[in-house]
């Protein structure tokens, strides 16, 4: 069985998708690149389909501008990927030239790996990268059109449909570049021997001279050099053999990725008891337009691939659905015909899946009546904006109108939903397929014509799950050659699950461990984890908007009801009341304090930290002849250069005496250069020892749940200690100097029950989060826990009757 003819989503089931290894044409390979297996019913095509986790070159920025849209040229464009375990944390960016006289507002997209998640996002502003900001889309969208309508610099990050992104960018001044920059984490791709990073070079349409492109992995620059698949990717090599599983360990529990690929034994092909009866339902909404082109081309493959005994009908839907052709014969006048008819079915409207996929159960049950097998196939972008639209009850619909007919998914266009696809192929114990070009799309036809007859695992299950979190869905059925990644937490002080994918196969039991003993250990693995919960909880549509927004915003990965959003400066996200996450810009000094008696470390931002041994650290060039540091109590002292893995920095070491008052104070730093130059840096630190205090509230759901919110009050204490000169009532201070003062960090919460409930930071001084009590009612006493940017921790006890 070819264990890689099929390659990796993140933190989703992995059905038959249509990006094989690499290899040339003619049988030659590149000198990295082994060629793969053969799986049966692959025809020569295979070697040839582009590779789907492939950094796909450039993208596009397109503005208006008063005689009508324009799309800017693209000066520069670098590409910086750090591998870790089988992905790559991968850093794209942009710069664009706006050659006009006009002021402009753009919208970037950008071509994103298939699997890739979106982590974050920084554009420049006045020469300084400002880091982005993860937040709810409604607040995001409206600080956007605040900040735009001020004339000001604000970049909004925000899901568009399926798996599509935009980027809104504005101003783009007249004469000038725009930097925009992309933080991505995808997966490698997989090859027979190993992993590879894959790059896309730019279109020839983008006009961007080779010297203007820049790839490093790993530290090392990627030039043309490197092995090509046939499709013209770049490939470098990055490991001998992927690994089965890879693990991150954090303070609450430990998340791991495994992929599994079902031993599913071969066997003869049984004779065919009934002809079959192919339905093709064609997806004809207006988001379908530029894939329709392709979506001809499946059709006439897939009618193509049929016996002679065979028939097929054609259903075509929009907010209504209609057949085009009804058990035809598989003949090239009938598959012509029916091509017609549906390049006659002129793409309009919404889509109503489920209407199409009724349609289509209408023809099957006709089909059935008349001797034959059906077997519907689903083609579009399983994007449902009309009827139903919940992935969940479509599932459900599809299930009953069926009446058992297989039913595979065609994936087709940018806005293709993959959590509403893999919903329809599960009520039908189909495949989910994306075929992007005509050779794939021929692939895709043998596929789904052979499935009858190709070797599949049933009633597929996960045992030994107890002790983890695995929002991964498990498809009931997976056919040989297909791949399973799962993600799962499991929390601390929980045994590693012995996990164990289970099915039947020609009526016998199979049962396979999921290997996560030897798991690599890797970063990134809990935000894989969450793409997956994220996608679980978008079943249900927005039913669970809530837990899609906390999830997203506690791991820092971009859903469909959160944005990343850009301003100006720090002053713009304080005035808008949004808590800074992101990392500080590179090159920023920081300082970082610990207590000298050991009781309690800390690495903290520039500006809270209690008393006792911190450090300044300062990213001034290796070769500078001086760094000096004064600090604010009148002692001066030079910093000691130390090199590390990137490069190095400058420390110097100080103390704060326990005695020091809390309070605002500054660091200056004097650095000469080699040249003799001279920068001068101001560094403010706060010195905070009073415990964040909070006001806990809760509220009992229906469905026996706590919420919990938590919001820091500050006191007069607090205010009088870092604000002296404020004046006016304790309320007018809280509010004045609320953006400045709120420095709680984390909330959690332990149960009861045992459990320990983490708050998101949903806002400004503001968390919130849900207690599932197991075994009972939720009563009994909560103890709150708060820590402060500079580690004082705070316990409250909270009744809940």
């Amino acid at each position: 069985m070819n264990r890689t003819s099929v390659l990796g989503l993140v933190g989703a089931a992995l059905l038959a998708g249509c990006a094989p290894a690499a290899a040339t044409k003619g049988g030659a390979v590149p000198a990295t690149i082994a060629a793969p297996a053969r799986a049966a019913t692959t025809t020569s095509a295979e070697l040839d389909a582009p590779i789907a986790t492939a950094f796909a070159g450039e993208g596009s920025l397109e503005a208006r501008a008063e005689k009508g849209k324009t799309k800017l040229a693209l000066e520069r464009l670098a590409v910086t990927a750090v591998t870790t375990g089988d992905v790559a944390e991968t850093t794209v960016e942009h710069v664009f030239r706006n050659d006009s006289d006009e002021q402009l507002e753009g919208t970037f997209r950008f071509p994103m790996p298939e699997g890739a998640m979106l982590v974050g996002l920084a554009m420049e502003i006045d020469g300084k990268l400002m880091e982005g900001e993860l937040v709810t889309r409604d607040k995001a969208r409206k600080v956007y059109e605040e900040t735009v309508d001020q004339m000001l610099d604000p970049a909004l990050l925000e899901w568009e449909n399926g798996s599509t992104f935009k980027l809104r960018v504005f101003p783009i001044e007249p004469k000038k570049t725009k930097r925009v920059v992309l933080r991505l984490v995808a997966p490698l791709h997989r090859a027979e021997d190993g992993l590879f990073f894959a790059w896309r070079t730019p279109a020839a349409s983008a006009d961007l001279p080779a010297q203007n492109v820049a790839v490093t992995l790993d530290g090392v620059r990627v030039d043309g050099k490197a092995a090509r698949a046939p499709t013209g990717e770049l490939l470098v090599k990055v490991a001998g053999a992927a690994p089965a599983a890879v693990a991150e360990e954090t303070a609450a529990g430990t998340y791991y990725v495994a992929r599994v690929t079902p031993e599913v034994p071969a066997h003869g092909a049984a004779p065919l008891a009934k002809p079959q009866a192919l339905v093709v339902a064609c997806d004809r909404s207006r988001s379908m337009l530029e894939a329709r082109g392709l979506q001809r081309e499946v059709l006439e493959q897939l009618a193509s691939a049929l016996r002679a005994e065979d028939r097929f009908s054609v259903v075509a839907g929009d907010v209504r659905a209609r057949t085009l052709a009804s058990l035809a014969e598989p003949g090239r006048p009938a598959i012509e015909a029916a091509a017609r008819a549906l390049d006659g079915a002129e793409p309009d409207g919404a889509s109503d899946v489920g209407a199409l996929v009724r349609e289509a159960a209408k023809a099957a049950s006709e089909a059935r009546a008349k001797g034959f097998e059906p077997v519907v196939v689903y083609v579009g972008d399983a994007t449902a904006t009309w009827g139903e639209t919940r992935a969940s009850e479509l599932e459900a619909q599809a299930r009953t109108a069926l009446g058992g007919a297989a039913l595979h998914v065609v994936m087709l266009g940018r806005s293709a939903d993959e959590t509403q696809a893999r919903a329809l192929a599960a009520a039908g114990h189909g495949r989910v397929l994306r075929p992007r070009t005509r050779d794939e799309a021929a692939r895709a036809a043998t596929r789904v014509v052979a499935a009858r007859e190709t070797a599949h695992l049933e009633g597929v299950a996960l045992e030994g799950a107890e002790s983890a979190e695995v929002p991964s869905e498990v498809p009931r059925t997976l056919y040989a050659g297909d791949a399973l990644e799962l993600a799962l937490f499991v929390p601390k002080g929980k045994p590693t699950p012995a996990l164990r994918l289970v099915g039947t196969s020609e009526g016998k039991a199979l049962s396979q461990p999921v290997a996560l003993d030897h798991a690599v250990r890797a970063k990134d693995v809990g935000k894989r984890w969450a793409v997956a919960k994220l996608a679980a909880l978008g079943r249900d549509g927005d039913a669970k908007k809530d837990e899609i927004v906390a999830t997203s915003l506690a791991h820092g990965v971009m859903s469909r009801h959160t944005s990343f959003l850009v301003l100006e400066s720090e002053e713009a996200y304080a005035k808008a009341q949004i808590a800074r996450r992101a990392k500080a810009a590179e090159g920023e000094a920081a300082v970082s304090g610990s207590d000298l008696d050991g009781a309690r470390t800390a690495s903290v931002s520039p500006d809270h930290l209690q008393p006792g041994d911190p450090e300044v650290r300062i990213p001034a060039p290796a070769d500078a002849r001086s760094v000096v540091v004064v600090f604010p109590f009148g002692e001066t002292k030079p910093a000691v250069f130390e090199a590390d893995a990137q490069g190095g920095t400058w420390v110097a070491r100080f103390l704060v005496d326990r005695s020091t008052p809390d309070g605002t104070y500054e660091i200056v730093v004097r650095i000469t250069r080699k040249d003799g130059t001279v920068e001068v840096l101001k560094i403010p630190y706060v010195v905070d020892t009073k415990s964040p205090k909070l006001t806990v509230t809760t509220t009992r759901k229906p469905n026996g749940a706590v919420e919990i919110r938590a919001v820091q009050r500050l006191t007069e204490e607090e205010i009088a200690a870092l604000a002296p000169a404020a004046t006016g009532t304790l309320e007018e201070k809280r509010v004045r100097y609320a953006h400045i003062l709120t420095d709680a960090k984390r909330v959690e919460v332990r149960a009861p029950d045992g459990q320990v409930v983490p708050l998101v930071h949903v806002r400004l001084g503001q968390f919130v989060g849900t207690w599932r009590p197991q075994g009972g009612l939720a009563t009994g006493t909560l103890r709150v826990v708060a820590v402060d940017r500079a580690l004082n921790e705070s316990v409250e006890n909270v009744e809940v009757r």
